[in-house]
């Protein structure tokens, strides 16, 4: 299953990218940017496109987390430490987003030229969409319909006004860099991150899942 989620992201972020190519060229763009599939500044918004991406990201990485969560009980030794258990499931939420975001790179990677603000984008894509995944396990924890909860504040996040403002809306990454406050951006986004850690090792400390 977990392969179908990858194959599901990879054509549709492909699907944004030739989308967004056309748009490109109609509006007479001489340069292409090769991040273009990872941004929502056209002259058509493509929030459907970031949110199945999104979508499809975090089932591919929490597929793999549920798949691992099944050995747990056949652990040994310290393997069973639960804060053990816990840094091993980070790590392995930003090895398996990084994979998915690095498929999908290749996907695209016939958009355009490359880039400072291209790698720059890659690289805030990559840390938006494991914030978006640890979101959502963390409220899986807590939360009964938490995929319900996760998809709403995703589409909540969408609406024009707040979009902006949402630092998981990686559609903004390549603007952040073009208006010269990326660094800032991402240090937001950073620290986010390390406040949903915490958050996330606190609230799989609680839980009864071992």
């Amino acid at each position: 299953m977990k392969s179908v989620w990858l194959l599901l992201g990879v054509l549709t972020l492909f699907l944004k990218s030739s989308f967004d190519r056309t748009v490109q060229q109609n509006e007479g763009v001489s340069h292409v940017n090769a991040a273009i599939p990872f941004t929502n500044h056209l002259i058509v918004r493509d929030d459907l496109f970031w949110l199945a991406f999104s979508l499809f990201g975090a089932l591919f990485v929490t597929h793999h987390l549920r798949e691992k969560a099944v050995l747990y009980p056949f652990f040994a030794g310290r393997v069973t430490s639960r804060i053990h258990i816990i840094k091993r499931e980070i790590i392995d939420i930003y090895l398996w987003t990084s994979l998915y975001v690095i498929v999908g790179i290749l996907a695209t990677s016939w958009m355009g030229s490359f880039t400072k603000g291209t790698f720059f984008t890659y690289i805030y894509v990559w840390l938006a969409q494991c914030l978006i995944v640890i979101l959502l396990v963390i409220l899986e924890n807590r939360h009964e319909h938490a995929f319900f909860i996760w998809i709403f504040v995703l589409l909540l996040s969408t609406v024009k006004i707040l979009s902006p403002y949402a630092p998981w809306m990686y559609g903004q990454a390549y603007l952040f860099f073009a208006k010269g406050n990326g660094l800032l951006e991402t240090g937001i986004l950073v620290a986010l991150s390390i406040i949903e850690i915490s958050l996330y090792v606190t609230t799989r400390k609680r839980s009864s899942w071992l």
